[in-house]
């Protein structure tokens, strides 16, 4: 039995307005996202750490993103990384750079 694409797409947008962070904006517009900010020492004996923010949210709000498309989560200002990462499933990832 086939699943079917409406009711993912329906369970995929319940799921971002209930865990979705309520303070991510895109070119301005608040959008339901996961934002993901995980930590990451690098194991150069030098005590160096980066992290590797990136969203998760609907494909349809993804859509149209670009490296120039302002995005902001609780105030900080990020860019996209290029190629976005839809996994085929109705739901995108955005990997995220600090501005």
């Amino acid at each position: 039995m086939a699943i079917d694409a409406s009711l993912i797409e329906s369970l995929n947008t319940t799921c971002m307005e209930v865990l979705g962070d309520v303070d991510v904006l895109i070119d301005g517009q608040a959008v339901d996202a996961i934002f993901h900010n995980a930590y990451n020492e690098l194991g150069l004996g030098v005590g160096m750490e980066s992290s590797s923010p990136y969203l998760e949210l609907l494909s349809s709000v993804a859509n149209g993103v670009t490296s120039a498309t302002a995005i902001s989560v609780s105030g900080v200002n990020y860019k996209a990384v290029m190629p976005l990462e839809p996994d085929g499933t109705g739901m995108t990832i955005i990997r995220l750079e600090e501005l």
